[in-house]
């Protein structure tokens, strides 16, 4: 879709609030001017980003969620938002962010998930700073 169509796709629901969100989206050369376009139209403005290349300064809030921590340049992320999968979380303690989230990872095994779950769950209530981030629509079968 052009900026001019997603803008306008846009437009035809209530809220005001758009996540840029799939694959990487700072990939798209032009995301400044869908942001631009999308501020214009009195939208606020979300993206999710693995962190590995910078962004236009106007999105108002950022989500951080790393996949190579040597390669993330975004540290300062409005939210950081870490899949689980039983790891150090020290490496996180570089990043400064208003929002932690932890999500349990899906590995496709049901009872896999349900231990990194309980893992999550575990890490969660030991270190408050970090709040629990699920998946809902894999919880409730939706994929």
């Amino acid at each position: 879709m052009t900026t001019d169509a997603i803008v306008a796709e846009a437009l035809n629901y209530a809220p005001r609030h758009v996540v840029i969100t799939g694959g990487e989206p700072s990939l798209q050369a032009d995301l400044p001017q869908l942001v631009d376009q999308l501020h214009r139209a009195g939208f606020y403005v979300q993206i999710e980003t693995n962190g590995t290349r910078p962004l236009p300064p106007a999105i108002d809030w950022v989500t951080c969620s790393p996949k190579v921590l040597e390669q993330t340049v975004i540290l300062q992320p409005r939210e950081l938002k870490v899949v689980y999968e039983g790891q150090d979380m020290q490496a996180y303690d570089r990043f400064q962010a208003q929002a932690y989230s932890l999500q349990p990872c899906d590995t496709g095994d049901a009872t896999k998930n349900a231990a990194l779950l309980q893992q999550t769950i575990d890490y969660v209530l030991q270190h408050p700073k970090w709040r629990l981030s699920l998946q809902t629509h894999k919880l409730i079968g939706v994929r």
